[in-house]
C-alpha cells in the first residue's frame, strides 16, 4: 500500500488531516488501538459502535492513527470514489462520442437520400412492387423501408452501398412505414412498455451471444431514456453485478447490442437504487 495518510486525507469530513479519533483504552491484549471516527456514521471506519469502545474522543492528525481495519476502509472508500468518477468521466465522453457519431450518421443519412444512388434504388424497388406497399398489399407504395442499416459504416460509402442490397429493403405506404418505425424505435417510447420491451430483446441477444454475462444484465431494469443515452438501475446489492457490466467491454458489447436493437446509437449509464429488488 502506498501513502496511506494521504489517501486517509481524501475521507469525509478531513481538514488537513486534523480528523476526529478515538483512543480505545488498554484491555488484556494490549494497549488500545486508534481509530478514525466517521462523523457522517457515527461509528469508526473499521465499522464498530464508538459505545462498544471504551476510550477517548479526540482531534488529531490521522497520522496518529493505528487501526489496520480503519486504514483499509478509508483505502478502499477512496478507490471506490476514484472508481466512481473515473466511470462519470468515460460515460460523459462515451455519451459525447455516441452523440457526435449520430450527427454525422444522420447528416450523412439525409444526404445519401438526395444522392442518384439512392434515388436509383429506391425506384427499382418501387418497380418491383408494382406501386403496391409489400406491408399491407392494399395502399399505394410511396416510400422505402430499411429491413436494417448497414454496420460500421456511414450512409452512402462505398461500404454501406455495397451492403444495401435490394432484398433488405422493402416499398411501403406511409402508415406501414410509421407503424414499423414505432415498433423498432421503441426506445422513443420512455414510459413502461416501450423500454422494457426494448430491455427484454437485449436480453435475449446477451443470453444468444455472450451468456458469460446473461445475469449480470437480466437484474438491471431499464429506467428512462435522456437523448441517447439510455439510465439502468440495478437493486442496491447488485453492485458487483454493476461493476463487472460497466467494464469497458462488457459496456461496449451492450451498447452495441442495444443500438442495433433500437435502430440509432445509444450508450448506457447505471445506477444502483434501493427502491428496486433483484429478480
Amino acid at each position: 500500500m502506498s501513502d496511506v495518510s494521504a489517501t486517509v486525507h481524501k475521507s469525509p469530513g478531513l481538514s488537513d488531516g486534523y480528523e476526529l479519533l478515538l483512543r480505545a483504552h488498554p484491555h488484556a491484549w494490549g494497549p488500545g488501538a486508534i481509530h478514525l471516527v466517521n462523523e457522517g456514521t457515527g461509528r469508526t471506519w473499521c465499522g464498530k459502535e464508538l459505545s462498544t469502545i471504551p476510550g477517548d474522543i479526540f482531534r488529531a492528525f490521522n497520522q496518529e492513527i493505528t487501526c489496520r481495519s480503519c486504514k483499509k476502509s478509508v483505502v478502499t472508500w477512496a478507490e471506490r470514489e476514484r472508481q466512481s468518477a473515473q466511470w462519470k468521466r468515460e460515460a460523459e465522453e462515451r455519451a459525447q462520442q455516441k452523440a457526435e457519431e449520430q450527427r454525422q450518421w444522420w447528416e450523412a443519412y439525409d444526404r445519401y437520400l438526395e444522392s442518384p444512388v439512392w434515388q436509383e434504388k429506391r425506384r427499382l424497388v418501387l418497380r418491383r412492387a408494382n406501386g403496391v406497399c409489400e406491408g399491407c398489399q392494399k395502399a399505394d407504395a410511396v416510400q422505402v423501408h430499411h429491413e436494417f442499416y448497414p454496420r460500421e459504416c456511414l450512409p452512402g460509402s462505398p461500404k454501406w452501398i455495397a451492403q444495401e442490397k435490394l432484398f433488405h429493403l422493402i416499398a411501403i405506404c406511409r402508415r406501414c412505414h410509421e407503424d414499423l418505425h414505432s415498433e423498432n424505435m421503441s426506445i422513443e417510447d420512455t414510459k413502461g412498455d416501450g423500454l422494457q420491451s426494448l430491455w427484454i430483446k437485449v436480453v435475449g441477444e446477451v443470453r444468444r451471444r455472450r451468456p458469460l454475462i446473461q445475469l449480470w444484465v437480466e437484474v438491471a431494469k431499464p429506467l428512462s431514456q435522456n437523448g441517447s443515452e439510455l439510465l439502468i438501475g440495478f437493486p442496491s446489492t447488485q453492485q458487483l453485478a454493476m461493476e463487472s457490466l460497466l467494464r469497458s467491454n462488457n459496456r461496449k458489447f451492450i451498447e452495441e447490442v442495444l443500438s442495433e436493437i433500437a435502430g440509432t446509437p445509444l450508450t448506457v449509464r447505471a445506477e444502483l437504487r434501493d427502491d428496486l429488488s433483484p429478480n
